[in-house]
């Protein structure tokens, strides 16, 4: 689901666009769609059970939201704590994971509070910028990426990625035979390839030495007259 909340316009959106509404205005008209798709939206998950069999549940079909790039009045809409933890959490219960849009402005210092703001991830800030502001160490940062973790793992166990996964399952990547076959094909192509280019490069070469063998019918003529002489 996204863009919550307020995501009037796409023009100066990433320059942090400044989006005014009132409380009743963003319930009736914003908010309410969002509100909908995650209080009644449900999904049959399959899944592997304690027994090996496969079952089925009932859950909440909406398990991961994308936060505003924009600002409501004057919060950025991945650091407003009133929509994603206030709103989102405590009045919908909603239990999955909150990701953040293309972040293009001032990630550096917004980082921290957006995370105790209630948005786990980020669609594309680096490692290198997430754990370079002051403060990671903190009792209560490391309390609010716990909490992102959690949410983070609720929407990867709820979904299709771990299907058919019965608890205690491990689980063991390999690689299948086939893809041995198309790096043995790769690889003697690479080879052929080089073998014809090495060939072109020598002809060019002998040609430039001499180019009286490679007039019309005189390379013929000199390898007749070389298998001649190695029968003699």
């Amino acid at each position: 689901l996204k863009h919550f909340a307020l995501n009037d316009t796409e023009t100066g959106r990433s320059s942090l666009v400044l989006t005014w509404a009132d409380e009743q205005t963003m319930r009736e008209l914003y908010l309410r769609s969002f509100e909908i798709a995650i209080r009644n939206a449900r999904v049959t998950e399959r899944y592997s059970a304690e027994d090996g069999t496969m079952a089925t549940r009932v859950m909440r079909g909406a398990t991961a939201i994308m936060a505003a790039q924009n600002c409501v009045g004057t919060t950025v809409g991945e650091c407003n704590y009133a929509l994603l933890t206030s709103l989102l959490r405590g009045e919908w219960n909603f239990e999955g994971m909150v990701i953040s849009d293309y972040w293009t402005w001032n990630g550096d210092n917004l980082r921290d509070l957006c995370v105790r703001a209630g948005c786990d991830t980020y669609l594309n800030m680096p490692m290198t910028l997430m754990w370079s502001v002051s403060g990671y160490d903190s009792p209560t940062a490391r309390a609010a990426m716990r909490t992102a973790i959690h949410n983070m793992a609720y929407a990867v166990v709820n979904s299709a990625a771990m299907q058919g996964a019965a608890p205690g399952a491990t689980f063991r990547v390999t690689t299948p035979g086939w893809q041995y076959v198309i790096w043995a094909i790769t690889a003697v192509c690479v080879l052929l390839s080089a073998n014809a280019i090495r060939m072109i490069v020598k002809r060019g070469k002998d040609e430039l030495a001499h180019p009286e063998l490679y007039k019309r019918g005189k390379r013929a003529e000199a390898k007749l007259q070389k298998k001649l002489a190695k029968q003699a």
